[in-house]
């Protein structure tokens, strides 16, 4: 029978030691997911001692596999229904104030408009190098060479 290890993961990042206190994990990502205004408590001592947990078990769940890829996830999910205020908020400041950087990220988010550049390198010509009598000479060699083809 294979036994699982339960603990408060001190010095370990092992996504697969089933911790301890699994519900306020979750909890603490969604916490970090938040901005930091809108975090309550306000700081992770204050949550630490919400949870019942030593501040330095926070600080290792934050080292723990997979721990920033979930914030970034919630982050994401927490962001989707505020996109719209977002938009209409850019798009309050772009009639106000005009400014090219947000008339540009408009056009890039709404628009899917992305910068596209072109380079062009131009190669020196070779026969505009040439004289008149050395280019002469040049088309009498071709038109010898497809002369001899046919």
């Amino acid at each position: 029978m294979t036994k699982i290890k339960i603990e408060t993961p001190i010095n370990s990042n092992n996504s697969q030691v089933k911790l301890r206190h699994n519900f306020e994990y979750h909890k603490f990502i969604l916490w970090i997911a938040l901005p930091k205004e809108l975090r309550k408590p306000n700081t992770q001592v204050e949550l630490s001692k919400h949870f019942g947990v030593g501040q330095d078990t926070l600080s290792e769940w934050k080292k723990r596999t997979g721990f920033w890829e979930e914030v970034a996830r919630q982050r994401k999910e927490w962001s989707k229904e505020k996109t719209s205020d977002i938009i209409y908020a850019l798009y309050k400041r772009i009639i106000e104030t005009g400014n090219a950087a947000e008339v540009k990220l408009w056009f890039q988010l709404i628009e899917n408009w992305s910068e596209r550049f072109r380079t062009s390198i131009e190669e020196e010509n070779p026969l505009t190098k040439l004289t008149d009598r050395e280019l002469a000479e040049l088309i009498k060699k071709q038109k010898d060479i497809f002369n001899k083809v046919d």
